[in-house]
């Protein structure tokens, strides 16, 4: 037998390649080589299309792929020999794929940067920002100061929202907490709109909360019926223990 840990179908080729000038040099057949591979620790559950592309290129050159377990996954038990087949993945958050992955990542990857941006000005120009929603009177000079603190905070969130996309279910606190952040916002704005203290000059997105609430709400649900889709029953056993 013969294992590989390579992490790129490049190097796992490059591997083979070596292996083959060996078994020449020694007179062996490699075919009779049992050929495993175990580079790909990945979460299955981030990009499903790129790992089963992935995986059929590992195929080629090996008899089986060893696939493990990584924390928060919702399958924990995995062996995939080949020939790839979908079929062996297409349970539970693999079928967060298509529309509704892109969806969500480009959601958390749009309000990331709205944060960054809105951050930045805080830090750099917080009276600019004042003075592009037309808040009048101006505050006094340490309004300024918790601006920028705000800014930072701003651009410390847009940035972790750019992670999380990376693993959405993973990183799903992100989400939870982005939507919880949303509802405040129309909340805040609503109740001062409706006192006069302003008006829709200032906030003419007023309804920009509402659309990231659906979007990330639409995308966090969709993904908790995919785990909850694929968790066994309490008495189901997995042959050969896990």
């Amino acid at each position: 037998m013969w294992n590989t840990r390579a992490q790129t179908a490049e190097e796992l080729a490059h591997e083979i390649a070596v292996l083959h000038r060996h078994c020449n040099t020694a007179g062996r057949d490699p075919a009779q080589i049992r050929k495993t591979a175990a580079g790909l620790f990945k979460d299955t559950f981030d990009d499903l299309d790129g790992y089963l592309r992935t995986a059929e290129r590992y195929a080629v050159h090996v008899d089986l792929i060893n696939v493990g377990p990584l924390p928060d996954n919702p399958d924990p038990v995995g062996v995939v020999p080949p020939p790839w087949r979908r079929a062996h993945t297409q349970t539970g958050a693999n079928r967060l794929k298509g529309t509704v992955m892109r969806v969500l990542r480009a959601t958390m990857i749009t309000v990331g940067i709205i944060q960054i941006l809105t951050g930045a000005i805080f830090l750099v120009s917080p009276a600019r920002y004042a003075e592009l929603l037309h808040l009048q009177p101006a505050g006094p000079a340490w309004v300024n100061r918790l601006l920028a603190m705000c800014g930072a905070r701003f651009v410390g969130y847009g940035i972790g929202m750019f992670v999380a996309a990376r693993a959405p279910w993973r990183n799903r606190v992100w989400i939870d907490t982005m939507i919880a952040i949303q509802v405040v916002d129309f909340i805040a704005i609503a109740g001062y709109l409706a006192d006069g203290v302003a008006s829709l000059r200032q906030f003419p997105v007023v309804v920009l909360p509402l659309l990231w609430i659906a979007l990330l709400g639409w995308g966090r649900t969709r993904a908790h019926a995919a785990v909850l889709a694929s968790s066994p029953p309490e008495s189901a056993t997995v042959d050969g223990g896990i």
